[in-house]
């Protein structure tokens, strides 16, 4: 943008002013555009009641490609403050996407698909696009109901962004955003995350009483989708991706729920013999698998492109998947004394058969 008009009509159609086309041909370029919304392709929406079933206040979360993650309100006919019911509350726009919303109003350069010249097109951009999580319950020592989000990018970006809308029953148009974690565009990481890819998985929420007396929501979730992904060689004996020792994706988080640190990972590149697969990421959801004793056990079933995890409290032995290139065990036990060390015991399958490592580290306690 080359002069602060140029910078201003982007600003003021990005936030829905139909500023360009006159869209609805009525002359008036300072009213709303009919396009003002963008896709929903891969979001998850969530829905969270703040009222209660007699007088609800549903609140609706979701991100769209337009470059805005929204908050409707949900309700059938009620009000949330001066908010109609099907109306926005607030909307964020990440900042990945800000020097994205001129291509959208130019629309230059034009998407490209599959069958369109590759010359003078782009790929369609992306905002936050995946899967979002909710969280409610009470933090540390307080007994104040808190409600948090945590939303994905997808190919939006290598981001984990958290809000706290707590107060959406007595201010809806108030959230504050909580943090932000992982990659920004130029490849500034945040501590610990520089090996996250795409965030495409949702993230899942679970909570421990030997961290922060189970007060506290840890999150779990995959490194993501790295572009190596989308190779493929289009043949029947080809390669179908082109990951590599620099590509991202290929390691497990563990992260404080609150603060947005990073208390484990665990890099999954060292755990997959198969060197033709060694480096891809961590992309399908987790599920987590509660039990009655007092170690946790992490088991990823690795396959090429969409590594399977489930998350074990207990000590169950774990049958390893022949269908699987791997199965990574990650154990570490909640019983010790904090700053205790501790052993990650990894199993892992391959074509050279089983193995075990053992690495010294452990969650670390506040």
């Amino acid at each position: 943008m080359s002069t602060t008009t140029d910078r201003d009509n982007v600003i003021n159609w990005a936030g829905g002013m139909d500023n360009k086309d006159d869209e609805d041909i009525d002359g008036s370029f300072t009213d709303h555009r009919l396009s003002m919304h963008g896709d929903v392709v891969h979001s998850r929406p969530v829905a969270l009641n703040f009222g209660t079933t007699v007088a609800p206040k549903v609140v609706v979360f979701y991100g769209a490609n337009d470059g805005w993650f929204r908050a409707v309100n949900g309700n059938r006919a009620d009000a949330i403050g001066a908010v109609p019911a099907g109306g926005e509350l607030w909307s964020f726009a990440p900042p990945e996407f800000l020097s994205k919303f001129s291509r959208l109003r130019e629309k230059t350069p034009l998407n490209y698909y599959l069958n369109t010249p590759a010359t003078g097109t782009q790929k369609k951009d992306y905002a936050i696009d995946g899967p979002i999580t909710a969280y409610r319950g009470t933090i540390g020592a307080s007994t104040a109901t808190k409600t948090f989000l945590y939303a994905t990018m997808r190919r939006g970006g290598r981001s984990i962004y958290a809000f706290d809308v707590s107060n959406a029953d007595t201010a809806p148009t108030s959230p504050s955003l909580k943090w932000r974690i992982g990659c920004t565009a130029d490849g500034t990481c945040s501590s610990g995350m520089s090996g996250i890819g795409q965030t495409w998985g949702s993230i899942k929420t679970f909570t421990h009483g030997s961290f922060s007396s189970g007060n506290t929501p840890l999150l779990i979730f995959g490194g993501g989708y790295d572009a190596c992904e989308d190779y493929d060689q289009f043949s029947t004996t080809g390669a179908n991706h082109n990951c590599t020792s620099s590509s991202t994706g290929n390691h497990v988080y563990i992260v404080n729920g609150d603060t947005g640190a990073v208390e484990k990972s665990f890099d999954t590149s060292a755990s997959v013999l198969t060197s033709f697969n060694k480096y891809r990421g961590v992309i399908a959801d987790m599920a987590i698998v509660s039990g009655q004793r007092r170690s946790c056990e992490i088991r990823l079933h690795c396959r090429p492109g969409r590594q399977h995890i489930s998350h074990h409290h207990d000590r169950r032995p774990v049958s390893l998947d022949d269908e699987a290139d791997c199965v990574v065990r990650l154990r570490y036990d909640h019983h010790q004394l904090p700053g205790e060390p501790q052993a990650d015991v990894l199993t892992q399958r391959g074509e050279y058969g089983d193995r075990r490592v053992h690495a010294a580290g452990g969650l670390r306690r506040p």
